[in-house]
């Protein structure tokens, strides 16, 4: 499994093996390949 987000809302986020998070901002969270 890739890394786990405790998101602020305590939801439970697991990424994909080879994805990373980015949190913009406005608590916006995006999902990207890694290049």
């Amino acid at each position: 499994m890739g890394p786990a987000l405790i998101e602020e809302d305590g939801a439970l986020t697991v990424l994909p093996p080879g994805w990373r998070l980015e949190v913009g901002q406005a608590r916006e969270l995006r999902l990207q390949p890694n290049a």
